[in-house]
């Protein structure tokens, strides 16, 4: 509420008498317009991450929003000392070069020299005609061109990774096509990088919980197939010992004793060698299950 009240004195100041206008401390004034550009940055953030576009017309308090921001922005860059400088250097640059062009006595120095300035002028207008929300307004129209082209929508909360994938790659060659380059340039895109940096850590939480259920899985593999061995040993292991205990009766009634030596065990020293095996492995089984 503060800041709101602050903001509305100002724009009361700077579209008020001149003496109001001198009163006004430019470095306060500029940090109430930063911090509305970042208000209104973080609503038409949030509305690109849920719906993947922006609308046409801006929700009324929004739009509201905006047009006081650019007025203040426009009446505060008429009060800059430095906007009236870099003002003051253009002239003077803009008049030492067509200077050199007019003086020079070569007439294809001079014809060159003038399609240059003609030609950089042009493409400073191509460039200035999208900037700003305008140049994220027609971006976020063509990703959703190209999205309904092959029967994609944005990705909502259960879209699969390959949906988030294709997302993702269609925002990033827009990026691409964009060629801008440095902070200030990439600031009026600043929303659709936010929703490509939204949706790959989405695309790295998927691909991360497919790791780790993958990994769930085949341990569970290995812990049915090692219970099934288990299983396996133990039916055996209690078949030989039936052999061996049958033996060992046979034996007793036969002779009044137990077997004492290895020749005595010898018709049944292949099933009491396996019966060891098989105790052994059981018990390295046991203990890598637990």
């Amino acid at each position: 509420p503060e800041k709101e009240h602050a903001i509305a004195q100002l724009t009361a100041a700077l579209t008020g008498a001149a003496a109001g206008r001198r009163a006004i401390e430019l470095r306060e004034a500029c940090g109430l317009v930063a911090y509305l550009r970042d208000r209104i940055q973080h609503a038409t953030e949030s509305i690109l991450i849920s719906s993947g576009t922006l609308p046409s017309q801006l929700p009324p308090g929004l739009e509201a929003r905006l047009s006081i921001y650019k007025q203040l922005k426009g009446l505060l860059r008429g009060l800059a000392a430095s906007r009236i400088q870099a003002r003051a250097r253009g002239r003077l640059v803009r008049r030492l070069v067509w200077g050199l062009a007019h003086c020079s006595p070569d007439p294809a120095v001079r014809a060159r020299t003038m399609r240059g300035l003609d030609r950089r002028g042009s493409e400073r207008k191509q460039r200035g005609k999208l900037r700003g929300r305008g140049l994220l307004l027609a971006l976020t129209r063509q990703l959703g061109q190209r999205r309904h082209a092959v029967g994609d929508r944005w990705p909502d909360c259960g879209a699969n990774l390959e949906q988030l994938r294709r997302e993702g790659q269609r925002i990033r060659r827009m990026l691409e096509q964009a060629g801008l380059e440095g902070p200030m340039g990439k600031e009026a895109l600043k929303p659709l990088y936010l929703a490509y940096h939204t949706i790959r850590e989405r695309i790295e939480g998927l691909e991360r919980q497919a790791e780790e259920d993958r990994s769930a899985a085949e341990k569970h593999a290995e812990q049915v197939a090692r219970q099934q061995r288990l299983s396996e040993l133990h039916m055996e292991a209690m078949q030989l010992k039936k052999v061996l205990d049958k033996y060992e009766l046979a034996f007793v009634g036969k002779h009044g004793r137990t077997m004492k030596t290895s020749s005595e065990i010898g018709p049944v020293q292949g099933e009491y060698d396996r019966f060891k095996q098989v105790r052994l492995l059981i018990a390295e089984l046991t203990r890598k299950s637990s």
